[in-house]
């Protein structure tokens, strides 16, 4: 099909101006070429767009763990010591001057813009959570989280001093980003292509062994169940006053319960002091993570899983350093 360009045959005096005036239409080639450059000025621009905005919610999220660092400073000169249980979250509000903040709603500051999860109700939760370290629970918590190993049946847990941090501030991880879950009750469907956010029951028993944890987490997987967490001690207290740990690479599983679909009520009761949870984002290839000296950098998904241990305890002397 063509559609024809009408010419009239001119008369006389009639100008080439006129002539061009009277021209009308164009042909299907024309009209074919045109969208396709409309189009792949769209394909091009897009992606560009896109990355744009995501570079532009980075570096809001690091700008939110760089206010949650500053908040950690301020009640450290405070108080002597980093607020890191009971709720650390809860105790720096006073720091980030949102002491009045209704903790029913969400905060800004505590939020993940790259996180594409329903944002209502939210009811307290957080996209950070504190460093526990790299053993666990039950044992010890040797990351800027601090509980002693041996002072009690389970770990008594306290706030952090300076001094606590062997390895150095600069060289310890204090918070980073955790995918916000879904209700309780979850199909198992929309579950499966979100395997970022929740924790997940293995096939074989509970292991006290952290390389055989995370071994059997990457290879074992079977249900799925989510886990909640409230920056406030009131409210939910399943996990409030647990964080991430760093047995797991960032962004490669949620993490896993240590127990086997269907636990005994004395697993469950426990089951955190066990489980291995991962840091996790939407980003493209890292988490964004804040050190307990106060500086915030982006680690990537294909780190090493020894300098992304060492990162993780502040008493481990570990040689290796994370750039």
């Amino acid at each position: 099909m063509r559609i024809y360009r009408t010419f009239h045959r001119p008369s006389p005096g009639m100008s080439i101006a006129s002539l061009d005036a009277q021209s009308t239409g164009f042909t299907v080639v024309e009209m074919l070429v045109s969208m396709a450059i409309l189009g792949l000025l769209i394909a091009i621009l897009l992606p560009a767009i896109q990355a744009s905005r995501e570079s532009a919610r980075n570096t809001q999220c690091k700008n939110n763990l760089r206010q949650i660092g500053i908040a950690c400073h301020n009640h450290l000169d405070a108080h002597r010591v980093f607020p890191c249980h009971e709720g650390p979250l809860n105790r720096i509000l006073p720091f980030l001057e949102q002491q009045h903040a209704n903790l029913d709603n969400a905060i800004s500051t505590y939020l993940c813009p790259s996180d594409s999860r329903p944002t209502s109700p939210l009811q307290s939760v957080s996209s950070y959570l504190i460093n526990d370290g790299t053993d666990l629970r039950y044992r010890q918590k040797n990351g800027f989280a601090v509980s002693d190993a041996g002072a009690s049946v389970l770990p008594k847990d306290r706030d952090a001093k300076p001094s606590d941090f062997i390895d150095g501030m600069s060289n310890t991880a204090s918070f980073s980003e955790r995918l916000l879950t879904y209700d309780m009750d979850i199909p198992d469907d929309r579950s499966a292509g979100d395997r970022k956010r929740f924790l997940w029951h293995f096939t074989g028993a509970r292991t006290l062994d952290i390389d055989q944890l995370a071994s059997n987490c990457q290879t074992q997987r079977t249900s799925m169940n989510p886990a909640f967490f409230n920056i406030s001690v009131s409210g939910w207290q399943t996990v409030s006053d647990n964080g991430y740990d760093h047995m797991l690479p960032p962004n490669s599983i949620g993490g896993c319960w240590n127990t086997p679909p269907n636990p005994s009520p004395g697993d469950v009761a426990f089951s955190m002091f066990y489980a291995a949870l991962a840091t996790t984002s939407e980003h493209t290839g890292h988490v964004n993570v804040l050190s307990a000296d106060g500086s915030v950098r982006s680690v990537s998904d294909s780190v090493a899983l020894q300098l992304w241990r060492a990162f993780g305890t502040r008493n481990g002397s570990e040689s290796s350093q994370l750039q």
